[in-house]
């Protein structure tokens, strides 16, 4: 009987929701009159304290305020509103509605001589303002809700927690309470002080309650507010979430978000940056413009990875010219029609070699270069290996072309674009980068025997770990391989590494290029080491995925170990010597002490290098590397 009931009301209600709007307002019109009419009726009764019986003329007083409030009520938007999707603005101009209302009725009241017992008590008009104020309201959000729950089936939404109490939390919920798609059930918060409230309609549950809110209620998803988590809390949920198979999102920080209306659009899936949990720190606009604002720019590899977002950085700071070179056609047609479409800096592609001697020399002969950021290199571990002479031509004698040529040309600051694997390096590109350190620090030394005053040049290198989503990186290719179905295949399940976004590293490589001295190896602050195999878990997870293993051979995704590669280590190191590390004035950028005061290559080194490299000896070329890198670690015991 209840249900049949409930059945009816609902279908009557739906009904009720298509009705053309003009018949909408004058059944809220006719609603409004009689909500009046009992207000000023329940007024009189609380004045006298009695039934109250109206006479005559009293009676011609309540009829005049329907009378007056419904125009008012209409000049003010008030049925203009759709009660479904009414809000506080709503209740604004009720309020000023009714404040007009009674302005009116009042002076109309006196204006007619009915005073006192005759007409209006004083008490009146104030009993009455706070009696029709609450009930008119009263009946626009109790209707929203009737309404609301009719129109949207809670059994057919899909039901999801949200994750902090704020105040992107609470403009969500509010615009999925309308969604026909999207129930919000809960909101989960470790504040204990909140916890067993109820926010928005919402009860606030500690992160204990999410298995049985899984479980008796069928939440199915947890909508993150990422100014509600810090990286720890972030980690343990993507943990929870992979333990309760449920699907984790978040929603960007409130400054990222322009209005109410755009936050469902906003939710995006996690992803591996939300693991980081790196705290954004402010640039200092001073170090940004130093080296680059209404410069002469030069960016070699800068269709890469980094030097494509190098490039997007330093366009925005107006240099007077941004050279972008690259050995890569396409890459290089890329960017520049990028850079074109954001910036009217003049852009200048230069495509070519570092290693070809003449068009270096040309470059900075006929262009007045002021500022060099050198990104072009090798890198891919397992592939120098394999190419060992070809990582030398390009890592260490390109390099080389590039600051004798800097030197010559007089260019105010040059820096190299290092790596974590130059510490204690095993593989050739570790090797290879660590020896470019080297050069750029020996051509920062000033040449005293023609100036003895002369300062040392600002050449540095600037030496960080992993960066998401980089060209053959682990990331895309974890993304590929769970797009092909898996297996994800990781070479030691105890490896770790270093991760910092592409767009945060080029902001501080810029940063740092201000704080040279001369001869400075910058280490970038990397935050903690993430476990490799724990990055492909999260990654599998993220993309909705199960893992597939011995526990559970129905999952999706396997993730398989196939062994360490040549020249690989387990983790990786940013410091020889981390308590000798300075701090800058970014604390975000460290400064690194030299390793020797003799820490030079000699002309012999490079020379026997050459020959070996020109010889194509590759065991020669990989001896030399190394007899540096062990005479340099045997230095520095």
């Amino acid at each position: 009987m209840f249900s049949l009931l409930q059945g009816t009301i609902t279908k009557f209600i739906k009904q009720l929701v298509i009705l053309p709007r003009r018949f909408k307002q004058i059944i809220m019109i006719l609603i409004d009159s009689a909500i009046l009419l009992l207000a000023v009726w329940l007024s009189y009764c609380v004045r006298f304290g009695e039934f109250y019986i109206p006479n005559q003329q009293q009676l011609i007083l309540f009829v005049m305020i329907p009378a007056i409030a419904i125009p008012v009520f209409a000049r003010l938007g008030v049925y203009r509103a759709i009660i479904r999707f009414s809000n506080d603005q709503l209740f604004k101009s009720i309020v000023k509605a009714m404040l007009i209302t009674t302005l009116i009725w009042v002076a109309l009241a006196y204006m007619g001589e009915l005073q006192y017992t005759q007409g209006v008590p004083r008490a009146i008009p104030f009993i009455f303002l706070l009696i029709a104020t609450f009930t008119i309201a009263a009946s626009r959000f109790a209707a929203r809700a009737f309404l609301g729950q009719a129109t949207i089936s809670r059994i057919s939404r899909d039901r999801v927690a949200i994750y902090g109490v704020g105040n992107s939390a609470m403009q969500l919920i509010s615009v999925l309470k309308d969604s026909p798609d999207t129930l919000p059930f809960a909101i989960i918060d470790n504040n204990k002080s909140i916890q067993g409230t109820v926010v928005s309609g919402l009860p606030v549950m500690h992160g204990d309650n999410l298995q049985n809110l899984v479980e008796d209620h069928g939440i199915s998803r947890i909508i993150v507010c990422s100014d509600a988590v810090d990286s720890k809390t972030r980690k343990e949920l993507v943990a929870m979430a992979q333990k309760l198979n449920l699907t984790i999102q978040i929603l960007p920080n409130p400054g990222d978000i322009f209005s109410g209306k755009h936050l469902i659009s906003q939710i995006r899936q996690f992803d591996v940056q939300d693991l980081l949990g790196r705290k954004k720190v402010p640039p200092k606009p001073e170090l940004l413009s130093i080296p680059v604002t209404d410069k002469v720019v030069l960016i070699t590899g800068a269709g890469g990875s980094i030097g494509s977002e190098l490039s997007r950085q330093i366009v925005k700071l107006r240099p007077k010219m941004l050279i972008i070179n690259d050995v890569s056609e396409f890459n290089l047609y890329e960017i520049e029609r990028e850079l074109r479409n954001i910036s009217t800096v003049e852009v200048v592609p230069e495509l070519g070699s570092i290693t070809n001697r003449t068009t270096v020399n040309k470059l900075f002969k006929d262009r007045n270069i002021e500022t060099v950021f050198h990104v072009a290199a090798y890198k891919h571990v397992p592939m120098l290996e394999q190419n060992l002479i070809v990582a030398v031509q390009n890592n260490i004698f390109g390099t080389e072309m590039l600051v004798n040529a800097a030197k010559n040309a007089n260019v105010e600051r040059f820096t190299l674009i290092s790596t974590d694997k130059a510490v204690r390096p095993t593989n050739i590109m570790g090797a290879t980068k660590r020896w470019a350190e080297v050069l750029v620090r020996a051509s920062s030394l000033p040449d005293t025997s023609v100036d003895k005053n002369a300062t040392p040049r600002k050449f540095s290198a600037v030496r960080f770990g992993n960066v998401l989503n980089s060209k053959g990186s682990v990331v895309p290719l974890f993304h590929e391989q769970i797009q092909n179905g898996g297996p994800l295949t990781i070479t030691d399940k105890r490896m770790t590494r270093y991760f910092m976004s592409i767009a945060e590293a080029s902001e501080l490589i810029i940063q740092a290029s201000s704080l040279s001295q001369g001869g400075d190896i910058f280490l970038l602050d990397m935050g903690k080491p993430i476990a490799i195999s724990e990055l492909a878990r999260s990654m599998v997870h993220l993309a909705g995925l199960s893992i597939k293993d011995s526990d559970h051979p129905d999952g999706d995704i396997e993730i398989v170990e196939i062994g360490k590669r040549q020249g690989e280590k387990l983790s990786e190191e940013l410091f020889y010597f981390p308590s000798e590390c300075t701090p800058t004035d970014h604390p975000k950028i460290l400064r690194g002490k030299s390793l020797s005061e003799v820490e030079a290559l000699s002309d012999d080194a490079l020379v026997k290098l050459q020959e070996a490299v020109d010889s194509y000896d590759k065991e020669s070329v990989r001896k030399i590397l190394f007899e540096f890198i062990a005479a340099e670690k045997n230095k520095n015991r």
